[in-house]
């Protein structure tokens, strides 16, 4: 009983701290981005997330052997099998090292083609190719020391975690602001600020390495193995699938954009995404408060423990990420027209829009996901995720060429892959890694649905009553919704124990 006491607690620890995070990188978002678009520039500010998306694509080979690792050293550790664990992590860690320096190496031959790969205006070139050169060093940075970090996921402290994104977050606007006060204002001090923050994060990941996984030892000689590597990469290799699923899905848009309708654009569709982005890291941050808890059930109590935690997450999760998903699908023109006024509001608002339609199904079903990598079966999964990547570029390529969608069409594409693909592939091949009926997810599905439409509702009635034009009527009407929906969806979407999990847990942790 006193470690269920224990576990609930770190988990309501897990959770408001992640929830105080997220807050800060939402604040942070919402008034720096207009602040960025105005001192850079549209165009300027595109360049940015483009590059980071194709720093991003070496995901393909990283997580072929790092994925996995938190998920075996984890189970390992609570077996009692301290070598094992070792092996993992030193197997691991060795090709992180080989791979930093491939990526230095290709980084450094395509840097003089940058120009010819992507449409770059001649005056953005020499910026743009520091963007680039920064963003290979922030990537070497995070592969050669993020693992460091992987005792926050093994201990589930991921309190500590959600500290150390607001530690980065905070440090980036600082030294952003600081640069452009004492500079000319120019997008590479984007990524400068970057390169600092992740610095101060490569010390705080060694920090935790030394507190949270000193069993686990660094020594290649002693510790390195082929066979726990190839263990590592036959269940990581289908992680590297993902990946390039979603960038076929979700990464490659900007990438097209740039490409086949020209770096403006792509600046409206950097804009228009980055709300529905942020809401997806939202309920992916959120979602790893449990993911850890999911490894530790399951290693203990089996299959029937992990249904329950799972259902039990998307519930909460479901009911936290709603309220701005319902609210945005509503009021988008009004957010827009507020947040960036002066810019191609409608454009923006229809991607947004668009973008924002498949997050609804994802909102109520998004930890599911985290069955895969902890019963390891990842195959099948990877392989219908790798087909609706491939099928998204082709329809896309399709509409762009033969309709005219425009630019909608990269929205439209991806928004009809996820809501095929997470409407019924995924919570029924989950119940069959579980052992479950075919069904067994559905009913938890469409209870937290509802709550969208109850969200819904209520910012009709409010757009119809309030003035939402200007920001103190917007605020208000967001306020109300806000509170309305956490009311009426308590009911609709939580179970008893959801709501006393979520009001009693945060007491016991105030407590702590």
């Amino acid at each position: 009983m006193q470690t269920d006491i224990t576990s609930n607690r770190q988990l309501a620890k897990n959770m408001v701290f992640n929830a105080i995070s997220l807050g800060i990188a939402y604040g942070i978002s919402f008034f720096f981005t207009p602040y960025l678009i105005k001192m850079v520039g549209k165009e300027a500010y595109g360049f940015f997330p483009l590059i980071n998306n194709m720093v991003g694509y070496t995901a393909i080979l990283t997580s072929a052997f790092g994925s996995m690792a938190g998920r075996f050293i984890t189970i390992a550790i609570f077996k009692g099998k301290t070598e094992e664990a070792d092996r993992y992590f030193n197997s691991a860690y060795i090709v992180n090292i080989l791979l930093s320096v491939i990526f230095t190496v290709a980084g450094i031959i395509m840097l003089p083609f940058l120009g010819q790969i992507i449409s770059i205006p001649d005056y953005l070139l020499p910026e743009v190719r520091l963007l680039f050169i920064l963003a290979i060093a922030i990537l070497v940075i995070s592969m050669l020391t993020g693992m460091f970090g992987l005792g926050l996921y093994v201990k589930n402290r991921i309190d500590l975690g959600a500290i150390r994104g607001m530690i980065n977050s905070l440090v980036r606007v600082s030294c952003i602001i600081a640069l452009f006060v004492l500079f000319k204002p120019s997008i590479v001090y984007m990524s400068v600020a970057a390169l600092v923050a992740g610095l101060v994060e490569m010390c705080l990941n060694l920090s935790f390495k030394k507190r949270f996984l000193p069993e686990v030892s660094v020594n290649f000689r002693k510790y390195y193995s082929w066979k726990h590597l190839k263990e590592l990469f036959s269940s990581g290799v289908w992680n590297s699938f993902n990946s390039l699923s979603s960038i076929l899905l979700s990464q490659l848009d900007l990438l097209i954009t740039n490409i086949f309708i020209g770096s403006m654009v792509t600046g409206d569709y950097a804009i228009a995404k980055t709300v529905p982005t942020l809401l997806l890291s939202i309920m992916g941050a959120l979602s790893s408060t449990f993911f850890a808890q999911f490894n530790i059930v399951y290693a203990k109590e089996g299959t029937d423990a992990l249904f329950w935690q799972v259902k039990k997450s998307m519930r909460i999760i479901a009911f936290l990420s709603i309220i701005p998903v319902g609210f945005l699908l509503v009021f988008s023109k009004e957010f827009f027209d507020i947040w960036i006024p002066g810019q191609n509001s409608t454009v923006i608002t229809v991607v947004s829009l668009l973008t924002l339609v498949p997050i609804v199904i994802n909102s109520a079903l998004y930890p599911i996901g985290g069955i895969y990598t902890t019963t390891n079966k990842l195959k099948v999964p990877s392989l219908v995720l790798l087909a609706s990547g491939l099928l998204n570029v082709l329809v896309t390529f399709l509409l762009l060429k033969y309709s005219s969608l425009g630019v909608y069409s990269i929205a439209v594409s991806a928004g009809l892959q996820t809501l095929v693909r997470e409407g019924i592939f995924t919570p029924l091949y989950a119940a069959r890694c579980l052992g479950l009926k075919p069904f067994s997810f559905y009913p938890t599905i469409f209870r937290n649905m509802s709550g969208v439409l109850v969200v819904g509702a209520v910012c009709l009635a409010l757009k119809y009553l309030l003035d939402t034009s200007a920001l103190p009527g917007f605020i208000l009407a967001f306020v109300l919704a806000s509170v309305v929906s956490i009311a009426a969806n308590a009911f609709v979407m939580l179970e008893k124990t959801d709501r006393q999990f979520i009001t009693g847990k945060i007491r016991n942790y105030i407590r702590i």
